[in-house]
């Protein structure tokens, strides 16, 4: 069970510290408490991880943005202390605009030398890990638009762009090893032959649904209730193709997964609840991919079970 969170009165006082401030001040979370109470470290240590979270989500709804993406993927210490710069919108509503990929070379490549696309790159990048961050916090939900997901998209294929313009003048991009790993990964989808995903709770059911690819799909379904796996023989085309399932996976950039998902990197603590677990196997000897966690998903995990086809069934037996 979530402890319940029971300082709303100190993220509001904290907002309307922040709305007080000039625009593109730079601060910190734990510096306006320390102005407000005289010192940072007035709650509990875990506590201030709610704190800080839930003073960044809220500020949209009061007219403000706390922008930290100058920092984004940097280590500076805990979260709390992290930086951001306040943002404010006279209309109280932040709108950050996307644009294609040839609008961004436009305004942010065309003409740079190999050291300012670099820069780029590495913005861009820090820029995906700070929205990837967001979106897999326990208690994320969209309060922008675009959402936290349209503009991660967007960002990939700005990287991609920055990427090709590196090529452009001169310069191969160097992956880093991080990087490589997911190259591999992404180069050997074509020879996944078996996904296994088993989702457990403390005060639900077990179930383990398994997808196996030779020249056509087989989806089975197993469970408490069904000891004997069910068989689902997929028709070559229906509900779609061995080849349309595995573009749609290669979408979901599982490459990227954390080994392990845990909200205690939040500083949050949840017993019992929902535990989860991925593993797939490969048919040319390559090692098998695994991916778990408690109570915390990758920011795209809905993704992955819808393509299994796992809400699709909740809403079946719901309305049964």
């Amino acid at each position: 069970m979530a402890k319940k969170f029971k300082h709303q009165a100190v993220v509001d006082a904290i907002l309307a510290k922040l709305k007080e401030l000039p625009d593109e001040t730079e601060t910190r979370t734990s510096d306006i408490v320390k102005e407000l109470y005289g010192k940072w470290d007035v709650f509990e240590f875990e506590d201030y991880f709610d704190i800080d979270y839930r003073v960044r989500t809220q500020a949209k709804k009061v007219g403000l943005l706390l922008d930290d993406t100058p920092w984004a993927g940097m280590v500076l210490g805990l979260p709390f202390h992290y930086p951001y710069i306040v943002r404010k919108n006279p209309e109280g509503r932040i709108q950050p605009m996307m644009i294609s990929p040839e609008g961004y070379y436009e305004s942010e490549l065309r003409g740079r030398t190999h050291e300012q696309i670099l820069r780029k790159i590495a913005g861009l990048k820090r820029q995906i890990a700070a929205l990837k961050r967001t979106m897999e916090h326990p208690d994320y939900a969209p309060t922008m638009y675009p959402t936290e997901e349209t503009q991660l998209w967007c960002t990939r294929l700005y990287l991609e762009r920055a990427k090709e313009t590196l090529a452009e003048v001169g310069e191969e991009y160097q992956p880093t090893v991080p990087e490589k790993r997911v190259m591999d990964f992404d180069a050997s989808i074509a020879n996944i032959a078996k996904i296994t995903l088993n989702i457990s709770g403390f005060f639900s059911e077990w179930r383990k649904y398994t997808v196996k690819l030779d020249e056509q799909l087989h989806f089975w379904l197993e469970d408490m209730m069904i000891p004997t796996p069910t068989n689902f023989d997929i028709p070559a085309d229906e509900p779609m193709t061995k080849e349309e399932f595995l573009a749609e996976f290669a979408e979901l950039h599982v490459g990227e997964w954390r080994k392990n998902y845990d909200p205690d990197r939040f500083g949050i603590h949840i017993l019992d609840g929902t535990q989860w677990d991925l593993t797939i196997e490969y048919n040319n000897g390559r090692k098998a991919f695994t991916s778990g966690g408690s109570n915390a998903y990758p920011y795209n995990f809905k993704k992955l079970t819808e393509l299994f086809g796992i809400e699709e069934e909740t809403e079946e037996e719901n309305e049964e």
